[in-house]
C-alpha cells in the first residue's frame, strides 16, 4: 500500500544515512563497541546474533531511536513534531529497532507485520553496519571540537603532555613502576620532551 511504501522508504533512507555517518563515530565509541562485541562472542560462542544485538542495544535503543522519537530533545528540530509526524516517527523507530534486533513483528503488533519482508531483506546491511561500528579504525580520527576558531592544537597537546608528566608519580603509586603501559608512557613523554626542548 501507499502508506507502507512511504514508511519503508523513510526507514531505508534513515538506515542508509546512519550507515553513511559511520566515519563520524568517535573512535572511543568504536573501541567500546568492539570490546562489547568481543566479550559477547566469548560468553556466547554459539549465538551468532548476540554480538550484533549487544551493540545495537546501545546505539539504536539508546541513541538513534530515542532521537527519532524526541527530535527536539536531541536538537534535531526547533519544535516538537505534529501528532501525525510523531506517529510516523514512532513507526519508523519501531521498524528500525526491530531490524537492529533482527526480530520480525509478531502477534502483538500485527499492523506492523507487512514490514517483516523489509526487515529480513535488510538484515545483512544491518549486520555489516554493526560489525563496522564495532571495529576500530586503522587510522586516527580528529575528534577535537573545532567550533571555536583559533584553537591551537600544539598548545593543547602540550598541556596534555604537561599534565601527564605532572601526574606521572601519582600514576606509578596507583599502579606499579613495572606496568607496561606506564613504561611506554614514560618513553613517549621522554621523546616528546627531547623534541620540543
Amino acid at each position: 500500500s501507499k502508506n507502507l511504501n512511504y514508511l519503508l522508504t523513510n526507514v531505508k533512507t534513515i538506515l542508509l544515512a546512519i550507515k553513511d555517518s559511520l566515519s563520524h563515530c568517535p573512535s572511543n565509541f568504536r573501541n567500546i563497541f568492539e570490546h562489547i562485541r568481543k566479550q559477547v562472542e566469548k560468553q556466547f560462542p554459539d549465538d551468532n546474533l548476540a554480538p550484533y544485538t549487544a551493540t545495537s542495544g546501545f546505539i539504536f535503543l539508546r541513541f538513534f531511536c530515542p532521537a527519532l522519537l524526541a527530535p527536539k530533545s536531541f536538537g534535531l528540530t526547533s519544535e516538537h513534531p505534529s501528532p501525525t509526524m510523531t506517529r510516523d516517527l514512532t513507526l519508523i523507530a519501531k521498524c528500525l529497532q526491530n531490524l537492529a534486533n533482527f526480530v520480525e513483528f509478531g502477534k502483538k503488533e500485527p499492523y506492523m507485520s507487512p514490514c517483516n519482508a523489509f526487515i529480513v531483506e535488510n538484515i545483512p546491511l544491518m549486520k555489516e553496519f554493526l560489525y563496522e561500528l564495532s571495529s576500530p579504525l586503522d587510522r586516527a580520527v580528529d575528534e577535537i571540537a573545532t567550533k571555536r576558531s583559533g584553537l591551537n592544537f600544539g598548545r593543547e597537546m602540550a598541556r596534555v603532555c604537561f599534565h601527564l608528566k605532572d601526574n606521572f608519580d601519582a600514576m606509578q603509586q596507583k599502579f606499579t613502576k613495572s606496568d607496561p603501559d606506564l613504561i611506554e608512557l614514560s618513553r613517549l613523554l621522554e621523546i616528546l620532551s627531547t623534541r620540543v626542548a
